[in-house]
């Protein structure tokens, strides 16, 4: 909960409202900083976190598929020998 220097009323003006927004303690600016850049960095935490799995899983794919095709063409080159 933030509190400024004094409560708003609805009688006041817009721009007694910003005055004293802009005038709020240092501390309370500070921490509303702090919070944006918090929630900021924790998305692309979080973004990164995704996309890291989402190359890993893709990653595993295709070195599935590889061994596979790999072991496919081991087989017909064994069947070739054979014949």
């Amino acid at each position: 909960t933030v509190i400024f220097r004094r409560q708003w009323t609805s009688s006041q003006g817009t721009s007694s409202q910003l005055h004293d927004a802009l005038t709020a303690p240092s501390v309370t600016r500070r921490s509303l900083l702090f919070i944006y850049y918090y929630y900021y960095y924790y998305y692309y935490y979080y973004y990164y976190y995704y996309y890291y799995y989402y190359y890993y899983y893709y990653y595993y794919y295709y070195y599935y598929y590889y061994c596979y095709c790999y072991n496919r063409t081991d087989e017909s080159d064994l069947l070739s020998k054979i014949k």
